[in-house]
């Protein structure tokens, strides 16, 4: 039988005009798999208010949906052309119009408390080599001594040690961010490094003339300032990336393995066990199982695993806990399921990561069929 998640991401992209061969036979497989389904897919086409949604694709300000689009991102690095973005976004969005339309009825309505939760912030802590702590926001506008004479500039972009002294080599800083924070940090070399949710990067105020190491525990973001003669590391617990000058992500929160995405250049994985080196090409995933010791590589489609970066949660025929576990980060809310069984359900979507928790928690029981209830910045997840 096919699985639910996969139908409202075929229509979405059957009225788009973007739907495979494949994925035609296997929609029109699932429409003739009973006559609910086949009620359902023609209820919805002749639905009022879904048409009227629908045709709000049609009458988007493309220009003004790319402006508002980049304010939100505040990434400097990120390069799109806005009418292909406009089109990408319709893509990722209107699977969960299609979701609400197509699978909810009225008197089905799961209903949550209306306790509002928001977003994270840009906020983290500066550690000292002499231990002091600085607190960092977005409101940060002032110059802070790093490290012998070194000073960092702190703004709304994040922190940056581009006028760092060349002396201060053995001077290490700490950033770190609590859960519901992010913060950007614009290293000596010009390395710009975005830090989510509760992570933490050791880093040196200025790099030696020979390397350029860097300590992660979390997940970042990293867009390496180009140097042929200094390699950039990034060191975790069990392994090593190298490279000289890419955009890559890494995520070490599971327990189990640390995920190394590539999006430019070339980078290479090391294992501290000693095993040889593995390189990557841009649109591999390297995954490095803690316990085994091992890394295998695959190629994947990266906007899942980046998105983050620019503002949005894309989730992938994504389990219900491994989404939960990324909102309770970025929310700073704990999760409670019903059941066991819960865990496994899946959701396919794309979601403004800057929105409160319950318009995502609706956008998701709409779909996967689950009721959510806040009470107290915890999540309670049943039937």
């Amino acid at each position: 039988m096919i699985r639910h998640y996969n139908i409202e991401k075929w229509i979405a992209a059957y009225l788009l005009g973007a739907l495979s061969a494949k994925e035609r036979d296997e929609l029109e497989k699932w429409i003739e798999e009973s006559p609910e389904n086949e009620k359902k897919f023609t209820h919805l086409l002749s639905e009022e208010k879904f048409t009227e949604q629908y045709n709000q694709y049609n009458k988007v300000d493309s220009k003004a949906a790319w402006v508002s689009f980049r304010n939100k991102t505040r990434s400097s690095a990120f390069r799109i052309e806005w009418s292909t973005f406009v089109r990408y976004a319709a893509i990722l969005l209107l699977p969960l119009t299609v979701a609400y339309f197509f699978w909810w009825t009225p008197g089905q309505q799961k209903q949550m408390s209306q306790e509002t939760i928001l977003p994270g912030a840009s906020q983290a802590v500066l550690l000292l080599q002499n231990g002091n702590r600085i607190s960092l926001n977005a409101g940060s506008g002032n110059q802070i001594p790093v490290g012998y004479s070194s000073m960092a500039t702190a703004s709304e972009e994040g922190i940056s040690y581009t006028h760092a002294d060349n002396e201060a080599v053995d001077q290490y800083n700490t950033l770190l961010t609590p859960r519901g924070g992010e913060y950007r940090v614009t290293l000596s070399d010009g390395t710009i490094v975005h830090l989510n949710s509760a992570s933490r990067l050791k880093y040196p105020v200025t790099f030696s003339k020979n390397k350029r190491v860097v300590h992660l525990e979390g997940e970042a973001y990293f867009n390496v300032a180009e140097d042929k003669k200094r390699p950039f590391y990034v060191v975790t617990d069990g392994l090593k990336i190298r490279q000289y000058g890419t955009s890559f992500n890494v995520n070490t929160y599971s327990s189990r393995y640390i995920d190394v995405v590539l999006v430019s250049g070339s980078i290479g994985v090391i294992p501290d066990s000693g095993k040889e080196e593995q390189e990557l090409k841009p649109g591999q995933k390297a995954e490095f199982n803690r316990s085994l010791q091992t890394v295998s590589v695959t190629d994947i489609d990266v906007e899942s695993y980046v998105a983050w970066n620019d503002g949005r949660f894309v989730f992938e025929d994504e389990s219900l806990e491994n989404i939960m576990q990324t909102l309770s980060r970025w929310y700073d809310v704990d999760i409670r399921f019903g059941s066991p069984q819960l865990r496994n359900l899946h959701f396919t979507g794309s979601v403004d990561r800057y929105e409160t928790i319950d318009r995502i928690l609706k956008a998701i029981a709409y779909t996967v069929d689950v009721q959510f209830d806040i009470q107290e910045r915890t999540v309670y997840i049943s039937k």
